[in-house]
């Protein structure tokens, strides 16, 4: 974990927008950063604790995708950058190097609903995210996802 820059200058709107960075190794080691990261962010942010459940449960989810579908290479890193715009909206900005994956179309279909026996491993990872959350933007480029998420705080 490495927090850099806490406050972010928005030049277009000419205030301070408090924002947090981090960055990931693409590791089963740094998934137990997690809980000092969402601490770390929201208090920050200057965020209510009660939101660190969901904010360790998204990241978690989505470093836990990359590093078991996203076949990123053996020194790759995630960005995370968190910002808040407004008193109401927090912004994730996911940067990673996993191989291309769009989850407003590449998601595997919603299986929660059918019975246990006829579910696959897994698949519960993605619907928890976008029950926090909504996608606000994807690009890939040089070699990178960018994914963009909002979430009500």
């Amino acid at each position: 974990m490495n927090p850099v820059d806490p406050e972010h200058v928005d030049p277009q709107a000419g205030r301070d927008i408090p924002s947090v960075s981090y960055s990931l190794a693409c590791t089963r080691e740094a998934i137990r950063t997690i809980d000092e990261l969402a601490r770390s962010a929201l208090q920050e942010l200057r965020l209510d604790p009660a939101l660190g459940t969901r904010l360790r449960l998204i990241v978690e989810e989505m470093l836990t995708n990359v590093i078991m579908h996203g076949e990123p290479p053996a020194d790759g890193t995630v960005i995370l950058v968190m910002r808040r715009t407004d008193d109401t909206t927090l912004v994730l900005d996911w940067t990673d190097p996993g191989k291309p994956f769009d989850p407003r179309s590449d998601l595997p279909r919603d299986t929660r609903q059918l019975m246990l026996e006829d579910r696959r491993v897994g698949g519960v990872g993605w619907p928890l995210i976008l029950g926090y959350c909504r996608i606000q933007g994807y690009a890939r480029s040089d070699g990178v996802n960018r994914l963009t998420l909002s979430m009500a705080v």
